[in-house]
């Protein structure tokens, strides 16, 4: 596979199985029950349903799944080198994918996995169950709410514990990866919040019982002792396709309305230290708060805006205001984004690779302006005044091998690739 066709293939339109019937849910309900048995104790969760708009091809664009991946782990770089390794979890999957021509679905590709070697595998499947989860939740969102604006996952762990984790729980026992957040429709001034828990596997056996933990994982956090709603996501990505799979365990929404007050607050404040325990509880300002400066500092890191990224950051976890800022622009048909470019020499050839990302310049403009009400009208006109952004992206061949694929999310995040 070209470097060209390899971009190519990031930037087709493809097809995604996803599972989400009654008979899905039931099983994993009974399996998460299994799990309860076993250590009794484990947070539970009484109702898990069919995930809504998930029972269903969908159908994408895989650079819109690792713009999702970029932006959902922007903070989890050594700030120092971040401008290089950030950009690992993307050019690591070109290559990866290919599409079935009879049905133009989405696979990984076999020779390419030979290469990869079983070792990394699991790896890739963790990263890609992190970004198409992602995606899938977006969908569920917008199918329960068509007139949401931007949604964002935020790291959770982030948010609570400052992405501070020495002892990791295992198999399952832990609270989950992601908040959900996308601003309320009857009510502009507040967010929504819902939890997401992404896993990624080889084989469909897994997915079940992943689905089931995650489950669990889903219950082990609480807002004042009221679970949230939430949605659990296995990608399954092997040489025979991608599927997705998801369930919904049934919960009331739970809304908050931020003030500078609050943010402010919490930002002065250190995050909580982890316990070993299979449920934490949380005041909702704590998490929510949190929550929210840990997003618009993580979309300031991804386009490059990085003394923007500092002041949003709590105060003991600034990552340095003296490295370069963003000063790479796009005018895509959507309008003009400011943000990073890497170029890449291609060992051999007179080729170039280009990855850009970057945000949407007003988006950007807020973020460096430090208000958050700025931010999330930004990012509502970008949402709202394009047709679905997040859904968004556009691939461009020219002549001989040039290729370019680019996707954009409804938070007025862009990521592209090129070659030239």
């Amino acid at each position: 596979m070209t470097l060209a066709d390899a971009i190519r293939t990031m930037g087709t339109t493809v097809r995604v199985e996803g599972q989400s019937g009654p008979e899905l849910a039931a099983e994993v309900a009974t399996l998460q029950g299994d799990l309860v048995l076993a250590k009794p104790g484990l947070p539970y969760k009484g109702s898990v349903i069919a995930a809504q708009g998930l029972d269903r091809d969908l159908f994408l664009r895989p650079i819109a799944a690792m713009l999702e991946l970029a932006r959902g782990t922007a903070l989890n770089d050594d700030p120092e080198i971040s401008a290089v390794t950030r950009r690992w979890s993307v050019l690591r999957h070109l290559g990866v994918f290919a599409i079935k021509p009879t049905t133009r679905a989405l696979l990984l590709d076999g020779a390419a996995l030979q290469f990869i070697g079983p070792n990394q595998r699991r790896v890739l499947s963790e990263e890609l169950g992190i970004g198409f989860g992602i995606v899938a939740a977006k969908e569920w969102c917008r199918s329960r709410n068509p007139a949401v604006g931007p949604i964002t996952a935020i790291d959770v762990d982030r948010a609570l514990y400052r992405g501070q984790v020495p002892n990791l729980q295992r198999n399952g026992e832990r609270q989950p990866d992601y908040l959900l957040s996308y601003p309320n429709p009857t009510n502009p001034s507040a967010k929504v919040f819902e939890l997401l828990e992404t896993k990624g596997t080889v084989n469909h056996s897994n997915a079940k019982a992943q689905l089931a933990r995650a489950v669990t994982q889903l219950a082990g956090l609480t807002v004042n002792g009221r679970a949230l709603t939430g949605l659990a996501v296995s990608t399954v990505s092997n040489s025979s396709g991608i599927t997705v799979l998801a369930v919904d365990p049934e919960e009331d929404p739970m809304t908050w309305e931020p003030s500078a007050e609050e943010l402010t607050y919490w930002r002065g404040r250190e995050g909580r230290k982890r316990e070993d325990v299979l449920k934490v509880d949380v005041d909702p300002n704590e998490l929510f708060a949190s929550a929210t400066n840990v997003d618009r500092a993580a979309q300031a890191e991804f386009s490059g805006q990085y003394d923007a990224s500092s002041r949003w950051l709590p105060k003991h976890e600034r990552r340095g205001s003296d490295r370069q800022p963003a000063i790479a622009q796009r005018v895509t048909d959507l309008g003009k984004f400011v943000g990073i470019e890497v170029v890449i020499e291609a060992t051999g050839s007179d080729q170039r690779l280009r990855l850009f990302q970057g945000v949407e310049i007003h988006v950007a403009e807020e973020l460096r302006g430090f208000d958050e009400v700025g931010v999330t009208q930004a990012q509502e006109s970008f949402a709202r005044t394009k047709l679905e952004p997040s859904q968004r992206a556009t691939v461009a061949a020219g002549v001989d091998d040039a290729a370019q694929a680019v996707a954009y999310s409804s938070d007025g995040s862009i990521l592209e690739l090129s070659v030239d």
